[in-house]
């Protein structure tokens, strides 16, 4: 991965797609296509004319069939990494425990609703969760409303 330095990945200006990769396909890609560049558009930055061919070439490469596909782009980079489908192994499961983290999401910031690079608050309120015997937080606003 080359990755150039930028207000991205020096400030947190920068959005992601998490795709699952099913039989070698990514699921929605144009669904998820359209989300990338709704928040991109809206942090002023583009996506590079040939991002979807990089996309395939970083699937064809992969020797698995059923995984997950992170697409990261900021203003200089566009760059792909994959895990396990972390959900997977759930269907073995008898329930899905969430609950209420006490992080709250704050309603007046203009990222809130786009899947940006400034995700802090979702992975440590994700790390506590876990510590916690918890599969997943759900998010209240200062308000106390939920949000996700």
């Amino acid at each position: 991965m080359n990755l150039i330095l930028d207000d991205g990945y020096q400030f947190g200006l920068g959005a992601f797609e998490t795709i699952p990769v099913y039989q070698g396909r990514p699921v929605w890609l144009e669904a998820h296509e359209r989300r990338l560049r709704h928040t991109l558009d809206y942090l002023g930055i583009g996506l590079p004319f040939d991002w979807k061919n990089r996309l395939w070439e970083y699937v064809h490469s992969m020797d698995k069939e059923d995984w997950v596909l992170k697409a990261l782009a900021s203003d200089k980079n566009i760059n792909f990494t994959s895990r396990a489908n972390l959900y997977a192994s759930m269907t073995n499961r008898p329930g899905y425990v969430i609950a209420l983290s006490s992080i709250r999401r704050n309603e007046t910031s203009p990222l809130v609703r786009h899947k940006t690079f400034n995700y802090g608050d979702s992975i440590l309120a994700k790390r506590q969760a876990r510590a916690e015997g918890i599969d997943e937080p759900i998010f209240c606003n200062m308000q106390g409303q939920l949000t996700e």
